[in-house]
């Protein structure tokens, strides 16, 4: 997580000690309690998971509100139509701009 009390950047081998040792943290958990806690703590700090919500796939552009995620991490994306379409890789932009 981001900590909003640091004045300056982190120098490089700073900035990587402290992702290795958060990735470190985070696999250990998912490693011992399973995937659902890694998820539920990503849902908890996503803001604009169920709002406006555009996702750019290889061959199309879809735009909708994010509808949460399905238990594997993919998104949940109702289209304008009311149908439903679970991304599971593409560039997705949260917000009204989205």
């Amino acid at each position: 997580h981001l900590r909003h009390d640091v004045a300056a950047a982190p120098s490089m081998e700073e900035g990587a000690r402290a992702l290795a040792e958060t990735f470190d943290a985070w696999l250990e958990r998912w490693t011992r309690l399973g995937f659902q806690p890694v998820l539920d703590a990503w849902v908890a700090r996503t803001p604009g998971l169920f709002g406006p919500c555009t996702a750019r796939l290889s061959h199309e552009t879809l735009s909708g509100i994010a509808d949460g995620v399905e238990a594997d991490g993919a998104l949940r994306l109702k289209l304008p139509d009311g149908s439903l379409r679970v991304i599971s890789a593409g560039d997705v932009f949260f917000g009204e701009t989205a």
